[in-house]
C-alpha cells in the first residue's frame, strides 16, 4: 500500500497507543500521576485525530462510498465510548486509596489494550478502504498543508514526533511538499504586492 497522511498519522497513533500500553504494564504505584496525564495526553491526540477525521475525511467518503463513510464513523463513536470509559478510570485511580490502586491499575492496563486492538483493527480497515477511493485526496502532500497551516511551534512539535515514526521516504516526500507549498505561495504574495 502506498503511504498517505492517512497511514503517517495512524503510524504516529499507535506509536502513542504502545507507548500508553507500555507505560501501563510497567506502572507502579508511584506512577498514577504520570500514568493518569499519559493516558489523558493520548485521549486528546486520538479526540484530536478522530475531530480532523470527521471534519476532512468523512464528507469525501460520504461522496464517494457513503455506506463505508457510516461503518467508520459508527466503529469512531464505539472507540469514543470506550475512550470515555478509560478516561472515566484513569480519573478515579487518583481518587482511590492507595491500597485499591492495583486492582484498577491491572483494569486500566486490559482495558487500553482491548481499546487498542479495536483501533488497530480500525485504523488497518480505514487505511485499506480509503486509499483506493480517495487516492491524492490523502496524499502526503495533506501532511504538509495541515503543519503550515498550524502554529509553527504547534507544527514544529507535531512534525519532530512524526519523523520519529516515519520512513525516511515518507519524511522526504512531506518535507518537498511543504516547500513546494512555500515556495507556492511566496511566489503568489511576490506578484500580489
Amino acid at each position: 500500500m502506498q503511504s498517505n497522511a492517512l497511514s503517517v498519522i495512524h503510524k504516529l497513533v499507535r506509536h502513542k497507543l504502545f507507548a500508553v500500553a507500555h507505560r501501563l504494564a510497567t506502572a507502579g504505584e508511584r506512577d498514577d500521576v504520570g500514568l493518569h496525564a499519559a493516558i489523558h495526553e493520548a485521549i486528546g491526540m486520538l479526540k484530536g485525530h478522530s475531530e480532523q477525521e470527521d471534519a476532512r475525511l468523512l464528507p469525501e467518503l460520504e461522496a464517494a462510498a457513503p455506506e463505508l463513510a457510516r461503518r467508520l464513523e459508527q466503529e469512531h463513536e464505539e472507540l469514543d465510548r470506550q475512550l470515555l470509559e478509560i478516561c472515566a478510570a484513569a480519573d478515579r485511580l487518583l481518587q482511590l486509596p492507595e491500597s485499591r490502586r492495583p486492582d484498577l491499575r491491572k483494569c486500566l492496563h486490559d482495558d487500553w489494550n482491548r481499546f487498542v486492538a479495536a483501533c488497530l483493527m480500525h485504523m488497518d480497515a480505514e487505511e485499506r478502504a480509503v486509499q483506493p477511493l480517495l487516492g491524492e485526496q490523502v496524499g502526503l502532500s495533506k501532511v504538509a498543508e495541515s503543519t503550515l497551516a498550524m502554529p509553527q511551534g504547534e507544527a514544529d512539535e507535531f512534525l519532530a514526533n512524526l519523523w520519529r515514526v516515519i520512513t525516511p521516504q515518507e519524511r522526504i516526500a512531506i518535507e518537498r511538499a511543504r516547500l513546494r507549498l512555500q515556495l507556492s505561495r511566496a511566489t503568489a504574495e511576490g506578484r500580489a504586492a
